[in-house]
């Protein structure tokens, strides 16, 4: 909610329940379009066109089901799609790069827990700055969500944590890579 009413205005606010459910489906979009740089810098690039094309089908299905339900069939389809097509790409990308399931569990697990745990740790302070202006409110939460992030990675996945930070300064890991 103060997302949307700081960027939107106020007579927006009755989608923040809806950006909010959309706003879970993004994980699993951002970590599928992951894969298509890797597979395609392996030269693989069929992988990337065929996990495109089996989008297209699974997206517009989910959502061609899930618009006779209105909006919230909307985002019900992306709930579905998203997810499944993540399962998809995996599939056709792990071999290629050289992974595997199992792997990037865990590789991914640390950041997957710091990320529940700020959602948990925002979605309840929300609750003590609710009479607080919306930009306040988001402001706060913010620094509040990248804190909680950024000490449990450093707490529990120090590895993770400075991979994100030569990441973000962009500087080049030891060894070239």
């Amino acid at each position: 909610e103060p997302l949307v009413a700081t960027m939107f205005g106020a007579k927006w606010l009755e989608m923040a329940p809806l950006t909010a459910l959309l706003a879970l489906a993004m994980p699993f979009w951002t970590l599928q379009l992951m894969f298509s740089p890797a597979t395609n810098a392996l030269g693989q690039p069929r992988i990337y066109a065929r996990t495109n094309a089996i989008g297209a089908v699974v997206l517009v299905s989910c959502f061609l089901v899930g618009i006779h339900r209105g909006v919230n069939g909307l985002i019900a389809g992306w709930l579905i799609a998203t997810p499944l097509l993540l399962i998809i790409t995996a599939q056709l990308s792990m071999k290629v790069i050289g992974t595997t399931a199992r792997a990037l569990s865990v590789a991914l697990m640390p950041s997957i827990l710091a990320a529940t745990a700020m959602a948990a740790v925002v979605h309840y302070a929300l609750r003590l700055v609710t009479n607080w202006s919306h930009p306040a409110q988001l402001a706060v939460l913010m620094a509040l969500g990248a804190s909680v992030y950024l000490c449990l990675l450093f707490a529990f996945a120090r590895d993770a944590l400075a991979e994100l930070i030569l990441l973000v300064t962009k500087r080049r890991l030891p060894g070239g890579a």
